[in-house]
């Protein structure tokens, strides 16, 4: 299954629960698959880690990388 067929509409942030903003979701894959990189930074755009871990934005990242290392 390639990344750009992945139903992300339907997948929950892993740290909130809210399901993260798709078109915006979808226009980072759609980037990313062209090899641009001139998206400036934005904190609120959903961080895409796998198939299967989606963020709804970079606090919600940061927060599970925190308690990830806390449990180790």
């Amino acid at each position: 299954m390639s990344i750009s067929s992945i139903p992300f509409k339907y997948l929950k942030c892993l740290t909130c629960h809210k399901t993260p903003h798709h078109d915006r979701v979808q226009s980072i894959i759609f980037d990313a698959m062209a090899y641009r990189d001139n998206r400036p930074f934005n904190a609120e755009d959903p961080v895409i880690v796998s198939e299967t871990e989606i963020y709804c934005c970079a606090e919600c990242y940061v927060i599970s990388i925190i308690k990830e290392a806390e449990l180790q």
